[in-house]
């Protein structure tokens, strides 16, 4: 094997290499635009987060709101039910009077 034929096969082993280095540089390119999208994606997932807490929130509120209004309205239906019961006793004295 002479000195020339060493070096094609040299030379034949760079250019695969740097064929190979090509794709891998290829290859990073990708996927840093891939990080980037992840990246934009992920602070898009954080801001949905932070939405459904500011949500979460205001609807603990309404909870808590609906809760006061139902026990206001058990009030006021108990209330009604003292009501009614009086006139129930208003009738029957009326019938007793007539």
């Amino acid at each position: 094997m002479t000195v020339d034929d060493k070096l094609d096969i040299i030379l034949f082993e760079v250019q695969g290499m740097k064929c190979e280095i090509r794709e891998i540089k290829s290859d990073i390119t990708k996927m840093k635009s891939e990080m980037k999208d992840m990246k934009n994606d992920l602070v898009n997932i954080k801001g949905d987060i932070c939405s459904m807490k500011d949500d979460i929130v205001n609807m603990k509120d309404d909870i808590v709101n609906m809760k006061d209004d139902i026990v206001n309205m058990k009030d006021d239906i108990v209330n009604m039910k003292d009501d009614i019961v009086n006139m129930k006793d208003d009738i029957v004295n009326m019938k007793d009077d007539i």
